[in-house]
């Protein structure tokens, strides 16, 4: 253990103090994996609830931060000399993220994304670029399926403004891809993926050319299901999506659409070695468990380990012709505990940043017992997301609903900052996340 590195009960813990480490897993808790900067007696109040006992960086806490008298021991706690001035924590904790990213992307260029627009001023964009997209994604897969001849440079074109709008800020796209989440059909679930694909993108800071890269790979990954008997453009894949479980045949079957995918691009525009690469390894697993060559490690590429969380992820919330998927915030949990195995671990955690702990579409219960549905993450506080309130205090629905920043919420009642209690599955009292006519706050 770092001599700055400290075991503190959460009765000791004060504002001013970083914690490094907690007695449980970090996604058994809402707090960021990375670690955390306690800012106010909320961040001590929810602390409370889930842990008994944390570790805390001493170098990393604020100057101001009180320690107990029995942990003062200066020698135990070496310090750069006062002429120095001490890191800020952030700062420290995005160098050792940057580190891993930068690794990670050797070799490519790397830029800085920052939100140039509001999400909801970006919405009504980000619905077009996504509607155009779902129209030539449609053709494509319809002109593939009946073996009749397709102009991809068209599907290059209706890729640019959906880049565009991630660029600028990626929440209304994440937002729209959840909504679309109750459609199981392959239109979807392909677009659904290239948006999950690029915001894990922005988040690594690829470059705009590899962001279009990777949209294009992460649109055609299952094209080679159109030639097997399992789906239909429009419908939903047979058996994986059933309830039964499929046959040793009929899962050889399925797994031959990577081979029939990348010949269906040969002799196209888009037959590229990166895009190849993504429809070859995204059912490849980090630990050389998948399939088809049992690739493992960095050997799969960059492009396609980011593409397999993206097809994951949204396989898990989608909806199911046996029922209702996954809540966001389950799927993320289910990533992180396969990190290692199944996916890269660096890029779960750069995932989980990207969309958020309480990633848009999640149904969660507020202190103030007010249900309500996660619709943008709070960049500078993860566990202070946007949220559109939909039922009240007695789980009654609001005949208007209104969009929240937990930032700077309170409770009505008691003037508490309103908080998130706990995560909700999909459906919990009546609620369908995919169903709430939000556009109607927005006036879109």
């Amino acid at each position: 253990m770092s001599a700055n590195k400290e075991k503190l009960s959460v009765a000791e813990v004060t504002v001013g103090m970083y914690v490094c480490d907690l007695d449980r897993p970090w996604l058994d808790t809402p707090f960021l994996m990375q670690g955390f900067l306690v800012d106010d007696h909320a961040d001590l109040k929810t602390l409370a609830e889930y842990c008994q006992y944390v570790y805390v960086d001493r170098y990393r806490s604020r100057e101001d931060a009180v320690f107990p008298d029995h942990h003062a021991n200066v020698a135990a706690f070496p310090c750069k000399p006062s002429r120095h001035k001490r890191p800020e924590p952030v700062s420290r904790k995005q160098n050792e993220r940057q580190r891993k990213v930068l690794k990670l992307l050797e070799g490519r260029e790397q830029f800085a994304y920052r939100d140039t627009i509001t999400w909801h001023n970006e919405f009504a964009a980000a619905r077009r670029a996504i509607a155009q997209l779902n129209v030539e994604v449609s053709r494509l897969f319809e002109s593939l399926h009946q073996g009749s001849a397709y102009s991809f440079a068209k599907l290059k074109q209706s890729i640019a403004p959906l880049v565009a709008s991630i660029e600028r800020n990626p929440d209304a796209c994440m937002w729209l891809a959840r909504l679309g989440s109750r459609d199981s059909d392959l239109y979807r679930h392909a677009v659904a993926t290239a948006i999950w694909a690029l915001a894990l993108g922005r988040e690594l800071g690829l470059s705009p050319r590899d962001m279009k890269t990777l949209a294009l790979g992460a649109l055609l990954l299952d094209i080679g299901l159109l030639h097997t008997k399992f789906v239909e453009p429009g419908g939903p894949v047979h058996p994986a999506g059933s309830p039964r479980r499929a046959s040793a045949a009929e899962s050889a079957g399925l797994r031959s659409h990577v081979e029939l995918g990348l010949a269906t691009l040969d002799g196209s525009p888009l037959n590229k070695p990166e895009i190849r690469d993504m429809i070859a390894g995204h059912h490849e697993h980090y630990d050389g468990t998948g399939y088809p060559q049992a690739l493992k490690g960095e050997s799969i590429s960059l492009l396609a380990r980011i593409a397999t969380i993206a097809d994951s992820y949204d396989a898990m919330t989608s909806k199911r012709p046996c029922g209702q998927g996954l809540s966001p915030s389950f799927a993320i949990r289910q990533l992180y505990r396969s990190r290692g195995s199944v996916y890269d671990g660096v890029l779960v955690e750069e995932f989980i940043q990207a969309v958020g702990l309480y990633p848009a579409g999640t149904l969660v219960l507020l202190s103030s017992g007010e249900v309500a549905m996660v619709v943008a993450e709070g960049r500078s506080r993860r566990l202070k997301p946007q949220v559109l309130l939909v039922l009240d205090g007695q789980k009654h629905p609001y005949m208007t609903l209104r969009l929240l920043n937990l930032i700077s919420a309170t409770c009505p009642e008691t003037g508490a900052p309103l908080e998130i209690i706990q995560s909700l599955e999909p459906g919990s009292y009546g609620v369908d996340p995919a169903s709430v006519a939000f556009d109607q706050v927005l006036g879109a």
